[in-house]
C-alpha cells in the first residue's frame, strides 16, 4: 500500500498508471482520487474561460466537465509512456484540457 505522502507525486502517479495498463480497477480509483484538484482546477477554468454561470442548473454542466476530464485521466493513464521523461500530471493535462473543451 502507498505512503499517504508518496500519493498525488509524479512516482504514484507512474506506479497507478502501471497498473492501470494490467486493468487494476483500484489504480484508476486511485489516481483519480489523487488527482481530483488538478481535474476541478482545470473545470474551473475552462468554466470561467467559456463564461459559464455557476448557477443551479449550471452545475450540471460542470459535474459533465470534470467527468469527461475523469475519463481522459484514464485515457492518458493508459497511453503514458515513462521514457519520454515527461511528468504524468503535465501529459494528462493536455489530453483532459482537449476532452473538456
Amino acid at each position: 500500500m502507498e505512503k499517504d505522502k508518496e500519493v498525488g507525486n509524479d512516482e504514484f502517479n507512474r506506479r497507478m498508471c502501471r497498473k492501470i495498463k494490467n486493468n487494476d480497477l483500484l489504480a484508476e480509483n486511485k489516481l483519480l482520487m489523487a488527482n481530483e484538484g488538478l481535474i476541478v482546477g482545470l473545470a474551473d477554468e475552462i468554466v470561467k474561460k467559456f463564461g459559464i454561470d455557476y448557477t443551479l442548473a449550471n452545475l450540471y454542466e460542470k459535474d459533465e466537465i470534470v467527468q469527461e476530464g475523469r475519463m481522459a485521466m484514464l485515457t492518458a493513464a493508459k497511453k503514458f509512456d515513462e521514457t519520454r521523461g515527461v511528468k504524468f500530471s503535465t501529459f494528462a493535462y493536455t489530453i483532459m484540457r482537449n476532452a473538456m473543451v
